[in-house]
């Protein structure tokens, strides 16, 4: 039997995962420190329930959250760096961007350097 997307969306959970970055513990100022990582969302067998890419940002201070869901990998670079730069503009710049090191993030990093 087939998941419901719906069924999907509420279930879904963020897996933890292990943070290897500079200034270690929680952070005391608002975006001093962003958590940012890529997910799929799994049905109750493991198997991907959705063909969509869930992208969440999340603000180490204050715990409070930003996400949004893309079809493909690549299309989060362009609006999490306007994200960034907004943030930047109302003078709550991000000082530490936690991620993995997998590719797409590296090519994120990239970017987001190059439009500062």
């Amino acid at each position: 039997m087939d998941v419901c997307k719906a069924c999907a969306i509420a279930k879904a959970k963020q897996k933890n995962t292990q943070h290897k970055s500079q200034g270690q513990g929680k952070a005391s100022a608002i975006n001093e420190k962003v958590y940012s990582d890529l997910s799929y969302i799994y049905g109750p067998d493991q198997k991907c329930a959705l063909k969509y890419i869930w992208h969440l940002m999340i603000d180490s201070a204050t715990g409070l959250g930003t996400d949004c869901f893309y079809k493909a990998k690549m299309e989060f670079i362009e609006l999490a760096c306007k994200l960034l730069q907004k943030w930047k503009s109302n003078g709550n710049e991000v000082k530490i961007l936690c991620q993995d090191s997998i590719g797409k993030n590296e090519l994120f990093d990239e970017h987001a350097t190059s439009a500062n």
